[in-house]
C-alpha cells in the first residue's frame, strides 16, 4: 500500500485525499493522509545516487539554464530553484530564495560553462562561469512594457530578438553563429 501511495502521489501527482480513496477502493482499507505522506519520505534517499549523478552532469554541461519559481508549502511561500539542460533537470524546494537556496541545491558553485538566467543579481555572484541572459524573460518583459506603458519600441525589439533567433537557428551546424556582417546588421537595427 505504501508503494502505491508514493507512486500515485509522486509519479501521477494525484492529491493525497484522492490517493486515500483509491487505496480504499482497491483493498477496502482506508489509509490516513498522514500515512500517504509518510510513504514518500524515504524516496529522496532512494533516488540520491541518481540525483547526485544528474547534478554532476549539470555541473559538467557546456550551457546551464537556471531559474527559480515560487510555490506554496503548507500555506507558506517557498522557492523552487531549477537548473537544467535540454535533457536534464534538477530542482529542490527551499524556504528561502537566493544564495543559500542555490548553494543547497548545488546549482552554480563549481559550474564553469555558460549559465543562462533572467538577470537576477545573485546569479552574477558566480564568477567562474560565463553569463548569458534568457530571451524568454526578455520577451516577457518587453510584452509587459508594451502592454503597461504602450512603448512601441518594445514590440519592435521583441520582433528583432525572434528574428535573430531564427537566423541563428537557420545557420548550418556546427557553426551556429552569425557572420560578422550579420551581427553588425542586427546590432545596427
Amino acid at each position: 500500500m505504501q508503494t502505491w501511495a508514493s507512486y500515485f502521489t509522486n509519479h501521477h501527482h494525484i492529491p493525497v485525499e484522492r490517493t486515500t480513496a483509491i487505496c480504499e477502493d482497491l483493498v477496502q482499507h482506508r489509509m490516513s493522509e498522514a500515512t500517504v505522506l509518510k510513504a514518500s519520505e524515504p524516496l529522496d534517499t532512494c533516488i540520491a545516487p541518481s540525483t547526485e549523478a544528474v547534478q554532476g552532469m549539470l555541473r559538467d554541461a557546456e550551457v546551464l539554464h537556471v531559474d527559480a519559481s515560487g510555490l506554496r508549502v503548507r500555506g507558506k511561500l517557498h522557492w523552487l530553484p531549477v537548473a537544467c539542460t535540454e535533457r536534464l533537470t534538477s530542482y529542490e524546494v527551499h524556504a528561502k530564495r537566493g544564495h543559500e537556496a542555490m548553494a543547497e541545491a548545488g546549482m552554480l558553485g563549481p559550474f564553469r560553462g555558460t549559465v543562462v538566467h533572467d538577470h537576477w543579481k545573485p546569479y552574477f555572484t558566480s564568477d567562474k562561469c560565463d553569463h548569458a541572459l534568457c530571451h524568454a524573460h526578455h520577451l516577457r518583459e518587453l510584452r509587459f512594457i508594451d502592454t503597461q506603458y504602450h512603448q512601441a519600441w518594445a514590440n519592435d525589439m521583441a520582433a528583432l530578438l525572434v528574428e535573430i533567433k531564427a537566423a541563428v537557428a537557420a545557420t548550418p551546424a556546427p557553426a551556429m553563429r552569425l557572420s560578422p556582417p550579420e551581427l553588425l546588421a542586427f546590432a545596427t537595427r
